[in-house]
């Protein structure tokens, strides 16, 4: 018998290796993503503006990147209850003073620009076609800060737009990395808070326009991470107590799906002998003095330089 469907992913001609240098922008599922990555020794970046949620947000932040805005940090640096934050980054991203914020800032943004131009492979994770417009400044936030709402006017993205601003971009990013692969994915987090039949059309306007892009350009691919999480694992013992955000166990089902998929054997074959050694890093001794704890850590040593040597491609 069969109680569960499970979601059965298209053939793709994407694979991903430690050769490739990989850019994760977007929602928290792509910091989600990047945090594998980066545990398992992939040359990975994330984007320095932090969490976001909607195309147009996300999209203003990669067109900064491609130096095709007129964007300067300094404009969208404000003061709220003596701390300094940025309107085009999420609040984890402040500072007791402004010009350090300032240096913060465009540091990440010089760091990431530098990444993408030489990164092959570009990681989208969209979450919410509603946005929060600035009503002084007339453009799109990236996080509200909890400013009183007065000061912004919910919108919401529609499919043509989406789908405009990301063609404007796939063709940007052609002229100083036409190597660049896209691949998009819809966060798996559902949005309550915009409503259950909000959340619903605003995640499907998302999938409609990703989809326009993948018959328009062969360089744009999909990854279903928000199907994986409601049509197969379906249940509440996926997610966290708050009921919408994906638990770890989700994360690793998703995760190991998206292996399956865009690995291939050679990298399949390299993880499996990088998570023996992690599993011999993260063993903690007891009795760290003893003969036995210092028998461990050289083996350990002798089975990282004998990796590298073999993997030198590995950030180990």
């Amino acid at each position: 018998m069969i109680f569960r469907t499970e979601i059965k992913i298209p053939p793709s001609d994407l694979r991903i290796s430690y050769k490739d240098k990989i850019f994760c922008i977007g929602s928290c599922f792509a910091e989600n993503i990047f945090d594998k990555f980066k545990y398992l020794g992939f040359d990975v970046e994330k984007s320095s503006f932090g969490i976001a949620f909607n195309p147009l947000v996300i999209s203003n932040q990669l067109n900064i990147l491609l130096d095709r805005s007129k964007y300067k940090s300094s404009n969208y640096i404000f003061s709220k209850e003596n701390i300094f934050l940025s309107w085009m980054h999420h609040s984890k991203i402040y500072s007791t003073d402004k010009e350090l914020l300032l240096s913060i800032l465009n540091t990440g943004i010089e760091e990431n620009k530098h990444y993408l131009k030489n990164a092959n492979l570009l990681i989208i994770t969209l979450g919410s076609s509603f946005y929060y417009l600035h009503n002084d400044l007339k453009f799109p936030v990236a996080n509200c800060h909890k400013v009183n709402a007065q000061n912004f006017t919910r919108m919401e993205t529609d499919i043509d737009t989406i789908y405009e601003a990301y063609s404007d971009l796939i063709l940007a990013f052609r002229n100083v990395n036409p190597n660049l692969k896209i691949l998009f994915t819809v966060s798996p987090v559902r949005y309550l808070k915009d409503g259950f039949i909000e959340n619903s059309r605003s995640k499907s306007k998302l999938i409609v326009a990703i989809e326009k892009l993948q018959k328009e350009f062969s360089s744009v691919y999909y990854f279903p991470s928000y199907e994986i999480l409601i049509d197969d694992l379906r249940g509440y013992r996926f997610v966290k107590e708050d009921l919408v955000h994906p638990n770890d166990l989700a994360i690793d089902y998703i995760w190991n799906m998206f292996n399956d998929f865009y690995f291939d054997q050679i990298t399949v074959n390299t993880i499996v002998e990088l998570k023996k050694i992690k599993l011999l890093q993260a063993h903690i001794s007891i009795h760290p003095e003893s003969n036995e704890s210092k028998v461990m850590i050289e083996k350990i040593r002798i089975l990282e330089e004998a990796f590298t040597k073999k993997y030198p491609e590995v950030k180990l």
